[in-house]
This record gives structure tokens, C-alpha cells and sequence, in this order.
């Protein structure tokens, strides 16, 4: 049978390879406009010059964050915890990673979007950042860098995900991706990666905190009744899955920074982390 080696958990935010000094304009060209901005004052999608009035008035300290001094410390943060997560990775040196992830409309769309999807094909191929408009906006190479310049056909153990999918029905989903693993045939050392979150586009520390808090006590409780995730931000519930499956061993945060790029709070929690056996 495999063996479970626990997990890592890391946000896959732009800000992590997008250096700082790109930081405010690529909030000009994308938040303004974002119909999905939600008040972690109010739980509510707001408006992004109403968000400005909120901070202003409940929040002032913020604007104090938004220096190009702050700005650098927090990528040189992030940096150094995804320096960590690699490190780690490659010293367990797993023959399996399973990644937790969410699709953003890149395969699935809102009319045939399954609560569960599972990839098990002989190998799944990794494209370079393109734009296709004439004369993108020269943000658009810096994030060609950070994503990657080059094809990449990344091998899949077809046999680990066919027999994830046969044993994940009728379980809570991290409970049983684990037991999915620990049943595995063959004798695979096998990782969990989750990758998502914590809260965006507008930054919510209170409910990133919340849940930190949740993973370093292994509170299911805390960690199922999570308030806010109707957003983008829902992609915690990856965390909340890779915490499900790693229930009863030792979690370790690496960094949690949370980041806000705009005088509206957007931006969002940006957190490192990793569970391995309890000794």
C-alpha cells in the first residue's frame, strides 16, 4: 500500500512571481472594474470606490500598508516561503503528488460544472502565458515570467487518479482522499498539494486568521462553518480538504502575509504551509 506523506499548501496568486513594483497597476487594470469585489465588513459584493469609503472610515490603518517598502518585505516574504515549500518538497521526494485545485473556467464553465473533478490521463500538458491582443499592456510579460515561458507535459500516474475516483464516493472529501491514498496499490510515496486562496480579491484577515486557526488546532468544527466563502475567497475549502486529510498530524505555517494593494483593500491573504506526521 502507498504511503501518505502529508501535505503542502500554498496561494498561486499573482503578487508570489509578479515583482512589486507591478503590484499597483495590475490592481488599476484589474480591480476597478471587478464585478466580484466582496466587503469583508459586510460579506457582500461592493463596488470598488464604495470599498475605498469603507476602508477610509473602518479601517485607516491599511493605507499605511500600501508603501513600496511594504509592498517589497511582503514579496521578499512570499518568496522565502515558497523557497520553503520547494525545499520541502524535494526533500520528501514523492513518486505522487495529488493537487487540490480549482478550475476558473479554464476547462469546465457554469453549465456543466461538477462539484468533483479528477484528471487520470497519461499526461497533462503546461502552456506558456500568451496574450493574444495586439498590443497587450507590458504587464502581460511580466507575468509571462512568473508563469512560465516554455511547453511542459507533466506525466500523470493514470492508475493513482482511476483509483481516487473509485474510492472518494460517499466519504467527506478529505477524509477519504486519504483514505483513497493509503489504499493505493504499489507502494507510491504520495503527496497532497492545495493550492488556492486565502481570502481574495479583497483582503479578509479576519477569516484568514480564522481559518489558520482552525488548521493549527485540526478543528473540524471551525473549519467547516467558515463565514465569507461565496467568492473567490471559497477557494480555502482546497486548505479545509488537504486539513481533512491530514487530520491528527502536525501543521506548520510557514508565512501568512497578507498583502493589500489598493487604497480599497484589494489584494488578498497569501499563506505557506505544510502537515506531516505527528512524531
Amino acid at each position: 500500500m502507498a504511503e501518505f506523506l502529508g501535505a503542502v499548501a500554498t496561494s498561486p496568486a499573482p503578487p508570489i512571481f509578479l515583482e512589486p513594483e507591478h503590484w499597483t497597476e495590475h490592481s488599476d487594470l484589474t480591480d476597478r472594474n471587478n464585478p466580484e469585489l466582496v466587503s469583508p465588513r459586510t460579506g457582500r459584493v461592493t463596488a470598488y470606490p464604495d470599498l475605498v469609503a469603507e476602508v477610509a472610515a473602518d479601517d485607516p490603518e491599511l493605507l499605511g500598508r500600501l508603501s513600496d517598502e511594504v509592498f517589497r518585505d511582503n514579496f521578499d516574504r512570499m518568496a522565502a516561503a515558497t523557497g520553503r515549500l520547494r525545499a520541502a518538497i524535494g526533500e520528501l521526494a514523492p513518486d505522487v503528488v495529488l493537487v487540490i485545485s480549482d478550475d476558473q473556467e479554464e476547462i469546465f464553465f457554469d453549465d456543466n460544472m461538477p462539484m468533483f473533478s479528477v484528471y487520470w490521463g497519461k499526461s497533462w500538458t503546461l502552456l506558456p502565458w500568451r496574450s493574444h491582443r495586439t498590443g497587450a499592456n507590458p504587464l502581460y510579460e511580466a507575468f509571462k515570467k512568473g508563469w512560465g515561458d516554455r511547453e511542459l507535459e507533466v506525466p500523470v500516474d493514470a492508475e493513482a487518479g482511476e483509483h481516487v475516483i473509485a474510492t472518494l464516493a460517499g466519504h467527506d472529501f478529505g477524509i477519504a482522499l486519504r483514505r483513497a491514498v493509503e489504499t493505493m496499490p504499489g507502494g507510491k510515496r504520495v503527496l497532497l498539494i492545495a493550492s488556492g486562496g486565502l481570502s481574495h480579491f479583497v483582503l479578509d484577515e479576519e477569516l484568514d486568521r480564522l481559518l489558520i486557526t482552525g488548521l493549527r488546532r485540526d478543528d473540524r468544527a471551525v473549519l467547516e462553518n467558515l463565514p465569507r466563502l461565496d467568492s473567490p475567497t471559497g477557494e480555502i475549502r482546497n486548505w479545509i480538504a488537504a486539513a481533512g486529510a491530514c487530520s491528527g498530524m502536525r501543521f506548520e505555517l510557514f508565512d501568512y502575509v497578507p498583502t493589500p494593494r489598493s487604497a480599497a483593500g484589494t489584494g488578498g491573504g497569501w499563506c505557506f504551509a505544510r502537515w506531516t506526521p505527528a512524531r
